[in-house]
């Protein structure tokens, strides 16, 4: 998706050099060629190789819609327009029109109708890539948009992260000063912070903090200077009670009466105002009472955006388990999944996000890690990267300290136990301490975290069937539960965020480990019982009683009258009699066909078909292939239909 509906040369047209004027500000121009704000407002020239030192010390200024550089005068007096003639030698001024348009990336609709764009500000992460913009027009009204590409942009910030204002700076500093919006951010630069601080606010402004800004001021002195009015007040509340527990301290600054903001406060004030005023913090008690939300503020609340890093199963910043019993496939699944990511292709056919993933292999030995990714086709140019030792007691510092270096977007942890080194599993609070910390990473990093884990002894179902306390199950986002009995292997899923997952068929492509899915348990075990009716039926002189059937199939009632059931319904068993007492159904072979919902691909249906026979003994040497059983009766006794 383009901002701009038209190409550049039909925005020219459309619009007049009064609207391009009003839609587009001069500092996007000067963004637009590469040019940045320092900390005091001060922008890079656009001319640096006629300064000695290269301009490091931002020698732009803008005053309303004109820049000027005031260091060895490049320019002076410069609007949007002569800005791209001085830098590009652009002429004619239809030319200098049609190039801002094409720099600003705007439609007539999407410059007039909000008026003109007063402020631009960015939000990066920690390395100070940019995330997202926000916009700020006059009359006063904002809007966000995300960079997609060299030079495009979606006016949404759908899937993005959102962080706090300046995060770079905040991250550095020992004392953050918390206001309401961008532009009393920049008021606060501008103006000059004393050493050791930082200023920062949340996007959207007041009432929209949300606790995963929190993480981001662990260990900092907070103080919190609200706007003077009720919703600016409940936002320095909200704001407090996040942070309790994570900030060294939480402090409060009341504005003076006659200010609603801290930029109006702050006309005319100078960095001594400043530190004056913030040497008045009062320190803002961490108990705040229950912080309740009226059942009318909770329905206007917008719903939580599910981003899925596999499809339907695996959300972004999630974590999650993968349980088995012993040689259930654990680990092979875990390793297909990890495949899949790193190449972004579908896992089991559901689509995933690619990117790193981190592979954390503490019990297996390294040649067999190495010779399973071989035989499953890696070749090295994957962006997995396997850690195959046992874990260090500082594991999970030194895993943080990976996740934000390489920024993985799944890490795999298998098996859990061998990770967070619990002693009793049982223990509800030792889990629940030991999970917290992964969980944690999960959410800062946006990484999601899947742990490889055992199902307990019997055959309990659910969460119920995982291994240790009910505090591993209460934790997760997602529990995939992989079961292995001696006909085929099953993947069922318990989700926090989306469907469960309905129990399927997993089957293995040959020997290279690669794990396919397949029908749905219910289906697949109809598919061999429906193969093992015909067989038998082959094998009788005479049409049988459906209890003959029973006797001499293995499984369970419900799905031998069902397989029965539809085996008459897709014309492959004749049915004769009334049902009743004294003239009961009988049933006899129309002919060996599997009808066409039970043809599945034969790398799991072979499987499933020997496996189930051999319970019961092989028939299918005794097959019929005719239909002379149902010449002995007539179309008027019998439910006679041809063959598919």
């Amino acid at each position: 998706m383009k901002p701009c509906s038209t190409s550049p040369t039909d925005c020219s047209n459309l619009m007049t050099s009064a609207e391009v004027k009003t839609a587009v500000a001069v500092q996007m121009i000067l963004r637009a060629y590469g040019s940045a704000p320092d900390e005091k407002g001060k922008w890079n020239c656009l001319f640096p190789e006629r300064h000695k030192n290269g301009d490091l010390h931002h020698s732009v200024t803008v005053k309303g819609d004109i820049a000027t550089c005031w260091s060895q005068k490049c320019f002076e007096q410069a609007d949007i327009f002569r800005l791209v003639a001085l830098k590009e030698g652009i002429q004619t001024f239809a030319d200098q029109k049609k190039r801002v348009i094409e720099l600003a990336g705007l439609s007539k609709r999407n410059g007039t109708r909000l008026g003109k764009i007063v402020a631009t500000y960015d939000y990066t992460d920690e390395r100070g890539t940019l995330l997202f913009q926000v916009l700020r027009y006059h009359p006063k009204t904002f809007r966000q948009r995300r960079p997609v590409g060299q030079s495009d942009w979606l006016w949404n910030v759908n899937d993005t992260r959102l962080v706090l204002y300046r995060l770079p700076l905040v991250l550095k500093a020992d004392y953050v000063l918390i206001v309401e919006g961008e532009k009393d951010v920049e008021r606060a630069y501008e103006l000059g912070l004393p050493a050791g601080w930082a200023a920062t606010c949340n996007p959207m402004g007041a009432e929209k903090w949300n606790d995963g800004y929190s993480e981001a001021l662990s260990g900092k002195r907070v103080v919190i200077l609200p706007d003077a009015d009720e919703p600016g007040r409940k936002h320095g509340a909200k704001i407090a009670h996040s942070l309790t527990g994570i900030a060294t301290s939480v402090e409060w600054i009341s504005l003076p009466t006659n200010a609603k903001d801290f930029s109006e406060w702050a006309v005319e004030k100078t960095e001594r105002d400043v530190a004056g005023l913030l040497s008045k913090i009062v320190p803002q008690p961490q108990t705040f009472g229950l912080q309740f939300t009226s059942l009318a503020e909770l329905l206007t609340e917008p719903d939580e955006l599910t981003t899925w890093l596999v499809e339907q199963r695996l959300v972004v910043g999630g974590l999650s388990l993968l349980c088995g019993k012993p040689k259930a496939g654990k680990s092979t699944l875990a390793r297909n999944l990890a495949l899949s990511v790193s190449r972004g292709t579908p896992w089991l056919g559901m689509e995933t996000v690619q990117g790193l993933v981190f592979y954390l292999a503490l019990e297996e030995k390294r040649s067999q890690i190495r010779k399973h990714f071989q035989l499953m086709g890696a070749t090295g140019a994957e962006a997995v990267h396997i850690f195959c030792a046992p874990s260090p007691a500082n594991g999970l510092t030194q895993l943080r300290a990976a996740t934000e270096r390489d920024k993985p977007v799944l890490i795999i942890v298998d098996p859990l136990f061998r990770f967070t080194r619990v002693r009793d599993c049982n223990d509800y609070a030792s889990v629940t301490s030991a999970l917290e910390p992964l969980l944690v990473l999960a959410r800062e990093s946006n990484a999601h975290v899947l742990a490889v884990h055992h199902l307990g002894k019997g055959n309990r179902d659910g969460g119920d069937a995982i291994l240790g306390s009910t505090a591993i199950f209460a934790a997760v986002d997602a529990a995939l539960i992989l079961k292995r009995t001696e006909k085929y292997r099953t993947l069922s899923s318990i989700q926090r965020y989306g469907e469960d997952l309905e129990e399927v068929t997993l089957s293995m492509e040959g020997e290279n480990g690669l794990i396919s899915i397949g029908p749905l348990r219910k289906d697949a075990e109809e598919v061999a019982i429906a193969t093992l009716i015909l067989d038998f039926l082959a094998t009788q002189g005479k049409p049988v009683e459906e209890s003959v059937i029973h006797d001499n199939i293995w499984s369970r009632k419900a799905i031998k009258v069902k397989a029965l059931r539809r085996l008459v319904e897709d014309r492959k068993v004749l049915r004769q009699g009334a049902g009743k007492k004294g003239n009961p159904f009988i049933y006899s072979n129309a002919g060996f066909l599997v009808p066409s919902i039970y043809r599945e691909p034969e790398t799991w249906k072979g499987e499933l078909i020997e496996s189930l026979s051999n319970s019961k003994g092989n028939a299918s040497s005794h097959l019929l292939a005719g239909s002379g059983t149902a010449s002995k009766y007539s179309e008027s006794e019998a439910e006679v239909i041809d063959l598919c």
